[in-house]
């Protein structure tokens, strides 16, 4: 006995068959989680480099001002004539 004729039997067929759509439903099902997931962690990686970025915008602001806030100090000390 070959393999074709023991697949294409009807009895292999009728066992078969249900199972086999059974399977293809699961696997297409996991191919649709599989992609929604797959959106999401490319939607939260987008989100984490928007925060990065403004992260360095901001230590950038802070950076700025207190470099303002040295120098006027500074100023300040000279003009009471504090070394």
């Amino acid at each position: 006995m070959d393999w074709a004729s023991v697949i294409f039997t009807p009895q292999f067929i009728g066992i078969l068959g249900p199972f086999g759509v059974l399977f293809l439903a699961v696997c297409w099902v996991l191919y649709k989680f599989a992609k929604r997931y797959d959106a999401i962690q490319e939607k939260r990686i987008a989100e984490a480099q928007a925060m990065q970025k403004e992260y360095l915008q901001l230590t950038d602001d802070i950076n700025k001002t207190l470099n303002m806030l040295l120098r006027a100090v500074k100023k300040q000390k000279k003009s009471n004539g504090q070394p």
